[in-house]
């Protein structure tokens, strides 16, 4: 059983890798140390808290969640192994063949280990560790419950993963991440490519129709460099046109190419221009009224996953049928695949940064956590066209 088993990251997209989504051993115990025994099952990736998962059990004060499954090590000889995870709410330390792999802090976005050096032929396996305080404040919680319920106008919590979790191999000279800029005034798309390695290594791309099939732009230079990619008559990307270049790019050392992905880009401009004296916002130099749901991105039964990849792109089709051209996603991230949905049907979105509140006596604190964070969602997801502003309170929440 493998939910969700699509390709996590439609931005950056490869052709290998390993969906490790389905059944997973847990524990929920009293203290932070290796549980002496497991539970049960839990179907990943929904949270304990959701009917999904097979779990259905809310975490109470000072209780751990542990996690633990086994892989086979990916096919091929002298390359790298990268483990994935979408998300994870909230502080998630990883374990491989008892090794500790890496820990991050953050319910919202993605994050990768190099578990290259920890993997051994046959089986190996995977412990992982949740950590999770919502009552804090110290934080950001988007609109998840203080208490072990929905409450008011807060939602059942969510703890532990509950986004995608894949293996992938790669070569040790891989593509790291992408930004991708669209300069409409200039008629070109900026590119820059992070590599794993920067001496000696180029990057060449492509840039091609709706079709695949024709060349509309070439660039090649160094790694870690913005190149710019001129378009002749560069269609636009709107609400009512949703028009989408692919881009093939690669990277090649000492003459070999070492690594491939496929991405794609929307040729916009937004910017905010007066009508008289009054502030209005502008989609490609028109202005545009835009009209949309408060999207709190909850599901009866997966909470914040959704049952299916056609369940999240049912959703934003209904909205459009409705006469909305806007989302503004409240306080809550998305998986990517979500943020594709919209770019390929031309809704726009607004994104909110989850919230924190402000406990007193750990202000400088909570600040921190939500300024790191909010960061890093805003590298994660602003290649894609159709989210249009951040938007940073909801409500003064945080203030």
């Amino acid at each position: 059983m493998h939910p969700l088993p699509e390709y996590p990251r439609p931005a950056m997209r490869r052709d290998s890798y390993e969906n490790l989504n389905g059944l997973w051993k847990y524990a929920i115990t009293q203290t932070a140390e290796y549980p002496a025994a497991w539970d049960g099952s839990i179907l990943v990736p929904y949270s304990p808290e959701a009917k999904a998962s097979g779990v259905g059990r809310t975490l109470q004060p000072g209780q751990w969640l542990h996690y633990h499954c086994t892989f086979a090590p990916p096919p091929g000889e002298g390359g790298r192994v990268l483990l994935h995870f979408g998300a994870v709410d909230y502080d998630a330390r990883v374990w491989i063949n008892g090794v500790e792999a890496g820990r991050h802090q953050g319910g919202y976005v993605s994050f990768t280990f190099n578990i290259t050096k920890l993997v051994k032929e046959g089986e190996n396996d995977i412990t992982l560790f949740a950590a999770d305080d919502v009552r804090s404040g110290k934080q950001p919680k988007g609109k998840q419950s203080h208490f072990f319920y929905s409450i008011g106008c807060d939602y059942t919590r969510t703890t532990g993963i509950w986004q995608t979790v894949w293996l992938e191999p790669v070569d040790p000279v891989h593509i790291e991440a992408l930004m991708i800029r669209p300069d409409v005034d200039n008629s070109c798309l900026k590119v820059r490519v992070n590599a794993s390695l920067t001496t000696g290594v180029s990057v060449n791309i492509n840039l091609l129709d709706k079709a695949g099939d024709k060349v509309a732009a070439i660039a090649g230079g160094k790694v870690g460099r913005i190149l710019t990619l001129p378009i002749e008559n560069p269609h636009l990307w709107s609400v009512d046109d949703p028009y989408l270049y692919d881009l093939d790019i690669t990277i090649i050392k000492d003459g070999v190419q070492t690594d491939a992905v496929s991405s794609y880009c929307g040729m916009r401009k937004i910017e905010v221009k007066k009508v008289g004296e009054t502030p209005r916002i502008f989609l490609n130099g028109e202005q545009i009224f835009q009209m949309g749901p408060l999207d709190q991105g909850w599901w009866p039964d997966g909470l914040y996953t959704a049952p299916s990849d056609e369940a999240l792109l049912f959703d934003i089709k209904a909205m459009k049928s409705l006469g909305f051209n806007m989302i503004r996603k409240h306080i809550k991230v998305e998986p990517a695949r979500w943020y594709m949905h919209c770019d390929r049907e031309g809704i726009l979105v607004w994104q909110d940064l989850p919230s924190p509140n402000l406990p007193s006596g750990h202000e400088d604190f909570a600040k921190k956590t939500f300024q790191e964070e909010s960061v890093r969602i805003i590298e994660a997801f602003r290649n894609h066209p159709s989210i249009i502003q951040w938007i940073v309170f909801n409500e003064g929440w945080g203030q």
